[in-house]
């Protein structure tokens, strides 16, 4: 029997779900620091190009590569990749 597995979506743009007012990486940091004390198995971060308040954002895979250096056990993943966007001029 397999076990239940547990990740966690990290907030990556402001005026998300969770009401970030603003962008606070160190914050995402201890976030992922306490997912991995806790025993979750992975951490995810949305690939989109819809801005959060004020266009604040970070970049899903500039936020997960560096996360990767702070973590030991956890798996890193993305939400919703899509390479065939295409922004208009």
């Amino acid at each position: 029997m397999s076990k239940i597995k547990f990740g966690f979506s990290i907030p990556i743009l402001a005026g998300s779900d969770i009401n970030f007012q603003r962008i606070d990486y160190k914050a995402i940091e201890n976030a992922v620091m306490e997912c991995e004390q806790l025993g979750f198995d992975s951490i995810w971060a949305a690939d989109h190009f819809i801005l959060g308040l004020d266009g604040a954002i970070l970049e899903c895979w500039t936020t997960l590569s560096s996360l990767a250096g702070i973590t030991d056990k956890m798996r890193l993943g993305t939400l919703v990749l899509c390479n065939s966007h295409s922004i208009p001029p």
